[in-house]
């Protein structure tokens, strides 16, 4: 399986709170699969992380093992859409940590409904703007863009069709314009990222040259439409996402974190594994979304952010993991058609760390 590289994922939840964070792997070929292991390991590597030893897709952990699930549900879902679940299993033995250039770790964050008040089941939120030495620390990856905070980044969206023929209802081109604002809807990522970087970040639907055959592809600017071999209605979150990675992949000819800065990958609805409407990887290059929760730039914004390496915003009050509603990491804005928000201060540090968005004679640190 090569090397096994451990990825911490953290999930918003409608329904319950708990501070027990979620962990997948990413194997040597890009594959994601869950991490198993006792309940002294995972606490563990719990510890570890909020310890900030363990670094958002920069951290390796040894002697992991790849098994088929020992989840019975999993097994019944695999036996019906023919792929197996697959799960890394942490080794009984101490953890043995180290840097990483080719993977590391990220977090998955699930949005809730957009009617309730989402709760993060994670650690991870609050300690951004208090351990700026930790998890978050880096601004680097194997691509060198993800967390880059000024520039042109490259996106692109993909519209999945799973082996049934189901896929959100908004066409290639309404999407594109959703994101991208190719038909003229002013409310977008696009033009969000654009004002709060004062014009530093540019997100572009446009492919690098490298990567121009990209273009024969597409059904509308920046939106690829791919058909997965497996149905949405009983298949794992995990194997649906690396089936169309692998699709896509196999359709353009090259490898997608190697040739975008961020893909975004948009789902009909969710029907097993579900109370999430969108997640991404911290530190990394992918977002999934489902139903209509791709069309908010609240939602945009805080998906592509957790890839830019942010965290939630949790306030002061830590049994709030999005209390801060002053920051798109807090969660605050479901609308289509309202996108005027930007970051908090322990945010905002961050992007001045890692590039030009503020004036320096208008950044201070200080020792709290």
């Amino acid at each position: 399986t090569g090397e096994i590289s451990s990825k911490i994922i953290g999930e918003y939840s409608s329904k319950i709170y708990s501070e027990k964070e979620d962990f997948a792997c990413e194997l040597s070929n890009g594959e994601f699969v869950p991490v198993t292991g006792s309940p002294s390991r995972m606490d563990l590597l719990r510890q570890l992380l909020n310890n900030g030893q363990l670094i958002s897709y920069e951290t390796t952990i040894e002697g992991m093992t790849l098994t088929n699930s020992a989840n019975s549900d999993y097994q019944l879902m695999s036996k019906s859409s023919g792929i197996s679940e697959k799960e890394a299993m942490l080794p009984e033995s101490d953890l043995v940590l180290k840097p990483s250039s080719f993977h590391g770790l990220a977090f998955r964050d699930n949005r809730a409904d957009d009617n309730v008040n989402a709760i993060v089941d994670n650690e991870l939120g609050n300690n951004l703007a208090t351990n700026r030495r930790g998890r978050y620390r880096s601004n680097t990856n194997r691509n060198g863009n993800l967390a880059k905070f000024e520039g042109v980044k490259r996106v692109l969206v993909v519209r999945v069709i799973d082996s049934e023929g189901r896929a959100h209802a908004d066409s290639a081109e309404v999407i594109s314009d959703k994101i991208f604002g190719t038909a003229g809807d002013q409310e977008n990522m696009i033009q969000q990222f654009r004002d709060c970087s004062f014009g530093k970040l540019t997100l572009t639907h446009e492919p690098a040259t490298s990567a121009n055959s990209v273009l024969s592809h597409l059904s509308a600017p920046g939106v690829i439409e791919a058909t997965i071999p497996v149905s949405l209605m009983n298949t794992t979150r995990a194997v649906i996402r690396n089936q169309v990675t692998q699709v896509v992949e196999n359709k353009l000819g090259l490898r997608l974190a190697e040739n975008f800065d961020h893909v975004m990958y948009i789902l009909q609805k969710c029907y097993v594994q579900c109370g999430w409407g969108a997640y991404a990887y911290v530190n990394s290059w992918n977002s999934v979304y489902q139903g209509n929760y791709y069309r908010f730039p609240g939602v945009q914004l805080h998906e592509i952010g957790h890839n830019m390496n942010l965290g939630h915003s949790g306030g002061l009050d830590e049994t709030k993991k999005y209390g801060d509603h002053t920051c798109l990491m807090g969660n605050p804005l479901y609308s289509d058609t309202k996108s005027r928000m930007c970051y908090n201060p322990a945010k905002n540090f961050q992007f001045a760390s890692g590039g030009n968005w503020y004036d320096p004679k208008f950044t201070m640190n200080f020792d709290i």
